[in-house]
């Protein structure tokens, strides 16, 4: 384990000392945690629903067979 610790060292070094600019290199850290975030959640097991934007706890579920005469018109 400690070898394998030593080689990442040596990787990192050798990434730190190439002749690319700061932004180049923080555009690459940056790119690579994105991505470990993007297959985090595709390869990630699946635990219940996924709910996008303001959930809020509702659990209301969209009932199909609403009654048209429940509903009051404007009309009358």
């Amino acid at each position: 384990m400690l070898e394998t610790l030593k080689k990442v060292k040596d990787t990192c070094a050798v990434f730190f000392h190439k002749e690319w600019s700061i932004q180049e290199k923080i555009l690459l850290i940056v790119d690579c945690v994105l991505l470990g975030v993007v297959l985090g959640i595709l390869f990630a097991p699946r635990k219940g629903t996924y709910a996008v934007g303001s959930f809020n706890g509702n659990k209301n579920e969209f009932v199909e067979d609403w009654d048209d005469e429940e509903w009051i018109d404007e009309e009358d």
